[in-house]
């Protein structure tokens, strides 16, 4: 069992490594390139009509830290008031999509589930960019002037880190996932199913708790080796999104936002920015369940 476990990990890590690697250097181009700090830019003046903080919202495109350190320094100089800031850390959701999506999503989950892939990180930047979206509109006018912000210019060194750090736990999951499935986990989950969620979306969820590119490492493994659908497998990745929140918002989100804005306010733009990601991930559920309806409909 371990022995063939250890088999189609080889054999699927073999399929997903060339393109996890030539992904990862390809969004690190495009992150670095001298476009990507224009794109910035541009977002920033174009943020500047309906934000004072345009430019800290813009700034999550380079890192969540840096974005809200600058929201925290605005707040500070009396700039922003309580209620920009926690609009402009929910506009943030989509750039901070974005980013995700660049560095990390994309180069994993395109070559875990291809066509499927590509479909969960476009529906997760749509419904997210909903959500900012509307934010923005919640947020009245402004004519402050934008302040530029800079990408920074991540090195084949950090490439080469990531690519190691991903791999590692691509390979581990899907080993631990190949395992699971070769000792009857999949039976095991059957006989105690919840109605409606299959024992390989039970497996993907309880995966993606914890990481959710182990989610997307066992969504990968459950789909290519026939035991869910596509459609099902990233239905599965945003329910793991919704309940890994629960794990990132304390061991993350809270203890940044507590230490630059203070518990008050820090804990109101965590919970402003989780219920902004819950409603856009329970869009992607219901967007999907009335495709997957049509499709059965239409299959008849």
């Amino acid at each position: 069992m371990l022995v063939e476990s250890l088999l189609e990990t080889a054999r699927f890590m073999e399929i997903v490594f060339p393109p996890l690697f030539l992904g990862l250097f390809i969004s690190g181009v495009i992150y670095s390139s001298p476009r990507f700090t224009g794109f910035v830019n541009a977002i920033s003046s174009l943020m500047s009509a309906r934000l004072k903080s345009g430019a800290a919202v813009a700034a999550f495109l380079i890192h969540p830290v840096t974005a809200f350190s600058m929201l925290s320094e605005m707040s500070r100089r009396g700039i922003i008031d309580d209620r920009e800031v926690v609009v402009a850390s929910i506009a943030g959701i989509l750039p901070r999509t974005v980013r995700l999506a660049i560095l990390y999503v994309a180069p994993v989950v395109i070559p875990a589930l291809g066509y499927w892939g590509l479909l969960y990180i476009t529906i997760m930047l749509l419904t997210r960019g909903l959500i900012a979206f509307a934010a923005i509109l919640a947020s009245g006018d402004s004519k402050d002037a934008t302040v530029e912000v800079y990408s920074p210019r991540p090195g084949f060194q950090e490439l080469v880190k990531r690519f190691i750090h991903i791999t590692i736990t691509l390979s581990v999951t899907i080993f631990l996932t190949m395992l699971a499935f070769n000792a009857g986990l999949l039976e095991f989950l059957e006989s105690i199913r919840i109605n409606a969620i299959s024992p390989s979306a039970m497996f993907i969820i309880a995966t993606g708790i914890p990481s959710m590119l182990a989610g997307i490492a066992a969504a990968g493994s459950a789909y290519n080796s026939g035991a869910i659908s596509g459609l099902d497998a990233i239905t599965a990745l945003y329910i793991a999104s919704i309940l890994h929140m629960m794990v990132e918002m304390p061991r993350n989100t809270i203890p940044v936002t507590a230490s630059l804005f203070g518990k008050s306010l820090g804990l109101k733009v965590s919970l402003a920015i989780a219920f902004g990601r819950f409603i856009a991930n329970i869009m992607a559920i219901l967007l999907l369940y009335v495709a997957g309806f049509c499709t059965t409909v239409f299959n008849g």
